[in-house]
């Protein structure tokens, strides 16, 4: 039996074949190009975004130059009055030299560092004090976690000091005391090491002689901080 196609079985072959063609063209030609082209302007999209952030980086590059410079000046001013980093010889030294510079004897010396860094607290009743009780109020949770780090370093220096001058130990009380330095007169206590000298003359007599000296025991806290 033979079977003749016809115009319209010859149309539709045509067609079928024209519909492969373009859809295989499409599939495997077309769509990877759109694909590429979609995620190429994702990209350049990205990319402008990118240097659009840039741009207003750098045009406020200045300001946050200025703005560090004015910060580190501040710290550096801020350094100025703390001791520097000193081992406890160091301490020893410095001490006793300002104990001879008032013309005092150094009895005794007794230094302790702290090994971590100090925390400084503000003055109870400072404006300072009264701000930090209201953040520490209205964000007690976050800052609970919060220990910043300051570079201090606390040492206690104790001295037995002596003078047969009491006007030289009140000096060097009242000029630790208006020093701009870093540091905090804790305690301090006199004492009256006045004795009695009794001397035989060459004629049998004998001699009473009054040798004065009073005693300042002081403890102050010095504050050193990093470079």
């Amino acid at each position: 039996m033979k079977t003749e196609m016809t115009d319209r079985d010859k149309k539709l072959l045509v067609f079928l074949a024209l519909f492969v063609i373009v859809v295989g063209i499409g599939y495997w030609g077309i769509y990877p190009m759109v694909k590429d082209i979609l995620h190429y302007n994702t990209e350049i999209t990205e990319e402008q975004n990118l240097k659009e952030t840039n741009e207003l980086k750098i045009a406020g590059l200045p300001l946050l130059e200025k703005e560090n410079e004015s910060m580190e000046e501040e710290i550096r001013k801020a350094k100025e009055d703390y001791y520097p980093m000193m081992t406890s010889d160091e301490i020893d030294k410095l001490f006793t030299g300002m104990a001879l510079d008032y013309n005092l004897y150094a009895y005794k010396m007794d230094i302790r560092m702290e090994e971590e860094e100090a925390v400084i607290e503000p003055y109870v009743y400072s404006e300072k004090k009264y701000k930090l009780k209201e953040e520490e109020a209205m964000e007690e949770e976050a800052l609970s976690d919060i220990v910043p780090s300051t570079g201090i370093y606390a040492v206690q220096v104790s001295m037995r000091l002596g003078s047969d001058s009491e006007e030289d130990l009140q000096s060097f009380i009242n000029d630790l005391s208006y020093d701009d330095r870093r540091h905090l007169i804790k305690e301090y206590s006199w004492e009256d090491n006045s004795r009695n000298v009794i001397s035989l003359k060459s004629n049998g007599a004998y001699d009473l002689e009054v040798e004065y000296e009073k005693i300042l025991n002081i403890t102050i806290d010095i504050y050193m901080c990093q470079e």
